[in-house]
């Protein structure tokens, strides 16, 4: 087990980190898993991104749980993981894949809430299991084909290393042995990283929000003309409150995976330190699985018809202001 009072700045805040990162994914296992229980059950099911969020529920838990391959390694130096090669190869593979595939799955989210706030009567076929689920294999398979290299060129090495303390350690890790392999999975994440976050999630929050506030003016027009339309109001107003949803997550999202793009930017261009690259990746890390572990937090706080139904799973009395006869109106209407 490291002894943190021997370790250097560098150590003891790596140190630090490898604590919160747990923590991170502790609290998010679970909000994943209420969240995915909550978009399974039979009111949440009527709602069209509800398998988009549950897909994401289990691709965001595979990278928590990653978290602690690295605290068991860098705490006790337990290499649990790293038992066979085939095993090495397919834990970082994994979590490649699911950490790219997530973000798809939100911009799908995204463009879910974005057609139905803006064509409410049009495009059903975005709604359809048959286009959720060929959408997905896209997403997952375009993934699966950049990352490959990296499932077919790692390899399970020991070797001794410098330590965050300048000492020799024998350490356990799966390393590209091909250079050109290893410089082409850094770009590729990286320009993956820029066009997903920089562009396409920018994109698509600025676009839901300018149409949330023009289905907003539509809404309390047709109100003061019309009053008639209890039905398709309740489920304008469901669709809002789905989209303000998607438009956090994305906002998170951003915020979350930002400080780690910054750090791999500069490690690609050797603007780093060896020991600066192994604390900032640390730092960034932890901050990155946050938005993996947020999505119950968002929906709790951002999204009442979310809480309304934990709060039937486990008979919570809610406040007169969030009324429960909401529930059955506008989450019972077919999308």
């Amino acid at each position: 087990m490291v002894d943190f009072n021997k370790l250097n700045n560098y150590g003891k805040t790596t140190f630090i980190f490898h604590y919160v990162s747990i923590l991170i994914a502790l609290i998010g296992i679970w909000g994943n898993l209420l969240t995915f229980i909550v978009f399974s059950r039979k009111k949440f099911q009527n709602v069209s991104f509800s398998f988009y969020m549950r897909v994401k529920m289990f691709a965001d838990t595979i990278i928590l749980l990653n978290s602690f391959k690295h605290f068991w390694a860098f705490i006790f130096d337990v290499y649990f993981v790293y038992t066979a090669d085939i095993v090495c190869k397919l834990s970082e593979y994994v979590i490649y894949v699911c950490g790219t595939s997530s973000f798809g799955i939100l911009a799908m989210i995204s463009f879910d809430r974005l057609i139905t706030i803006v064509y409410p009567q049009k495009f059903s076929f975005i709604r359809k299991a048959y286009f959720q689920i060929l959408a997905l294999v896209v997403i997952f398979a375009i993934n699966i084909s950049i990352y490959m290299p990296m499932a077919i060129f790692s390899e399970l090495k020991i070797a001794n290393t410098t330590g965050i303390n300048n000492s020799i350690e024998l350490v356990k890790n799966c390393i590209i042995t091909d250079l050109g392999v290893a410089q082409y999975l850094q770009m590729a994440g990286l320009i993956e990283a820029i066009i997903m976050l920089c562009v396409i999630n920018n994109i698509l929050t600025i676009a839901i929000i300018t149409f949330i506030f023009k289905s907003r003016k539509k809404f309390a027009s047709s109100n003061l003309n019309n009053n008639k339309n209890n039905n398709n109001n309740s489920t304008a107003v469901r669709d809002r409150k789905f989209a303000i949803n998607s438009v956090v997550l994305n906002l998170m999202y951003f915020l979350c995976k930002l400080p780690l793009l910054i750090i791999l930017t500069l490690s690609t261009f050797n603007l780093l330190k060896l020991e600066q690259i192994g604390m900032l990746f640390t730092i960034g890390v932890a901050i990155y699985t946050i938005e993996n572990a947020c999505s119950f937090f968002i929906n709790i706080f951002v999204n009442s018809l979310f809480y309304e139904e934990i709060a039937i799973m486990f008979n919570i009395r809610m406040s007169n202001k969030i009324g429960t006869s909401s529930v059955g109106s506008t989450l019972n209407t077919t999308k």
